[in-house]
């Protein structure tokens, strides 16, 4: 199952090809808010969503074009309900696996990032580019995400009921240069996919 979403300032283009999940369009925004915090003109930014599910599990990979250069970056799960972890609407986006390594609030800096060691962050390079792949033990869309994996005293939320749709969204973190681990921290939107 294969869905891939290329999105930018002036719209969008989606492709999808998801046998066994029922296709469906999923609206991208490019929301950037950050332009006087971050110091730039980022018109030009664009990303991309690819999701592959099967086999119970959903992997992931996010890339982002022409943004804030040399900067964090976040992915999170946007809730209609409270997270069971955080009790805000955003859960960091990463394998449940990893989830509880998470630092509560206060996050991880550059270096840690860059190395690869914060499941739901990433950096872009010099030119503004960057990417991030992660595996879901579930499947996220049409499916839940399985908060009992990191505590046993959650309930997974699922996001297969029109009433609970989601978010996934790419936020950067330029006013503090850290990643705020399990909580989203200052509002620095990206980009949201709407599922």
């Amino acid at each position: 199952m294969h869905k891939a979403i290329q999105a930018g300032l002036l719209g969008s283009t989606m492709l999808f090809t998801m046998p066994m999940v029922q296709a469906k369009d999923v609206p991208m925004d490019f929301v950037f808010s950050s332009g006087a915090v971050c110091g730039g003109d980022f018109a030009n930014a664009s990303a991309t969503i690819d999701i592959d599910q099967e086999d119970g599990s959903t992997d992931i990979e996010i890339s982002i074009k022409d943004a804030m250069p040399n900067a964090i970056y976040t992915v999170w799960l946007r809730l209609k309900d409270p997270s069971p972890i955080t009790g805000g609407k955003s859960t960091a986006l990463a394998p449940t696996s990893a989830v509880a390594g998470l630092p509560a609030s206060e996050g991880s800096g550059f270096a840690e990032v860059a190395a690869g060691a914060v499941a739901n962050g990433f950096v872009t390079d010099s030119g503004g580019d960057g990417k991030i792949s992660m595996t879901i033990d579930s499947p996220i869309i049409k499916g839940s995400y399985r908060f009992e994996e990191v505590d046993a005293s959650y309930n997974p939320v699922l996001t297969d009921n029109p009433a609970s749709k989601f978010t996934i969204r790419v936020a950067s973190h330029c006013t503090d240069g850290i990643t705020h681990g399990l909580s989203a921290g200052t509002n620095e939107k990206w980009f949201n996919w709407f599922f």
